[in-house]
């Protein structure tokens, strides 16, 4: 943990117990407080690599669900158009990459499903 995190470590012992030199204290009781930490202590949320916390995730995506509902009952909707970006993907996932709008070319319909299989056996 220290080697990860020595800074959000410190800080954390200092919010939570009031322990502004870890160094003094003995080996197993530093470990001790440090696994009593929160979940959504700095050094934990490091270790692990979270964004956020659960809660955090969640209201994101009750907020992401209730903005999609909303768009539905809108004439955007039925016309396709304005469909609002989703929070979460921003907010948590470090791969995040904005979408491309389509080309029209990238998009293909078949009239039957013989059209298809050619199609598909052809590599298209």
């Amino acid at each position: 943990m220290i080697v990860e995190g020595e800074d959000e470590l410190i800080c954390d012992f200092a919010e939570t117990y009031h322990i502004y030199d870890y160094k003094s204290l003995p080996v197993n009781l530093a470990a001790t407080l440090a696994v009593g930490l929160r979940d959504n202590s700095r050094i934990k949320m490091k270790l692990t690599g979270s964004k956020g916390t659960f809660e955090e995730h969640i209201l994101t995506m009750i907020y992401d669900v209730a903005n999609i509902i909303k768009y539905y009952q809108t004439q955007d909707a039925l016309e396709g158009v304005n469909q609002p970006e989703l929070l979460a993907p921003k907010l948590f996932d470090k791969d995040y990459k904005p979408k491309e709008k389509a080309n029209d070319n990238e998009y293909m319909s078949f009239s039957s499903p013989e059209d298809f299989k050619r199609a598909w056996n052809n590599g298209v």
